[in-house]
């Protein structure tokens, strides 16, 4: 149940929930990196965009957005990620309901990280999370973290300047129970 109007949140209080959010999800996503779980970070990667989508759109925690909110979490990391939504959609789908790396187009999906070898001999890899080169759709999960950082970054800057999406992004937050 949302809060009164009394007990709403402040703005320093819906930036603090965002910072909390924000740092949780980083840090889980690079220790994750770091055991070379590429699959399971890049499902994370795939979630964490969503809610980052979800917090931008007002619709987090919401059923039956899940196009929007990612789209929407796409475009705040940036436009090679939003060039290839549809891949990464279906990415999401195939990874959150299946736990398989493909989509409709490639029916394997190399996912990677920043000490794979396979990252190291590709050079695009190292400037982006997502490369569709050669017939080929690789994520590099390291690269996608650090673009997350900055989406929330990103976002946070969006929102301080405009306070009425500020109050709406309170709005949402609350009604959330597993955020109370």
């Amino acid at each position: 149940m949302p809060l009164s109007k009394k007990d709403a949140m402040d703005k320093d209080q819906i930036l603090q929930q965002l910072e909390h959010i924000r740092e949780f999800q980083i840090n889980d996503l690079k220790k994750a990196d770091e055991t070379g779980a590429n699959f399971l970070v890049c499902v994370g990667c795939l979630n964490a965009t969503e809610v980052l989508g979800g917090i931008r759109t007002g619709l987090i925690g919401k059923e039956r957005h899940a196009k929007r909110r990612l789209s929407s979490g796409l475009d705040l990391l940036g436009s090679v990620y939003r060039h290839h939504e549809k891949d990464i959609f279906d990415l999401r789908n195939s990874m959150v309901h299946a736990y398989l790396g493909k989509t409709e187009n490639y029916s394997q999906v190399d996912i990677t990280n920043k000490t794979d070898r396979f990252a190291q001999l590709l050079p695009p890899l190292r400037s982006f999370g997502i490369l569709i080169a050669n017939g080929r759709f690789t994520v590099n999960v390291s690269k996608w973290i650090e673009d997350l950082d900055d989406a929330w970054r990103k976002l946070v800057d969006e929102l301080k300047a405009d306070s009425a999406r500020m109050a709406s992004i309170g709005t949402a937050l609350e009604a959330l129970p597993y955020l109370r």
